[in-house]
């Protein structure tokens, strides 16, 4: 990491900007990257599979979240088959100026986003039951 432009490289395709990421972080990515045994065939599967169709055929209330920095998976050209297969009942949102990891660079945005699914989701099921209550 001390040669020029490593840390842009390092960090090209996890976040919008080079400062996105720790130097803990960035140093924690790598390790993981370099000791991961699944990452190299996870890589080859990515490219052999359709992605995350199997989003549009789930039971349950599903949350896309796009990524507007995304160098991995840039939208809208790769987005573009979810955000317009999904069923209407899931939830697509884009996280503006971050990269393909956005908890490195807004972590309380992150949180906020599955804080408030999983509160929409509890209200639509207490309504639900409210309104249908379990035989017994």
């Amino acid at each position: 990491m001390r040669l020029p432009f490593s840390r842009r490289l390092a960090t090209y395709a996890i976040s919008a900007s080079p400062d996105g990421v720790s130097e803990r972080e960035l140093g924690g990515v790598i390790d993981d990257v370099a000791h991961c045994p699944a990452y190299l065939q996870l890589l080859v599967k990515a490219t052999q599979l359709h992605g995350l169709r199997e989003l549009a055929e789930t039971a349950v209330p599903a949350h896309l979240v796009i990524c507007e920095k995304d160098r991995v998976v840039p939208s809208p050209r790769f987005t573009r088959h979810f955000t317009t297969h999904l069923p209407d009942e899931h939830k697509v949102s884009v996280l503006d100026g971050v990269g393909h990891i956005p908890m490195f660079e807004a972590p309380g945005r992150v949180t906020e986003v599955i804080i408030d699914f999983l509160e929409e989701c509890t209200r639509e099921t207490q309504a639900a039951n409210r309104l249908d209550p379990p035989a017994g």
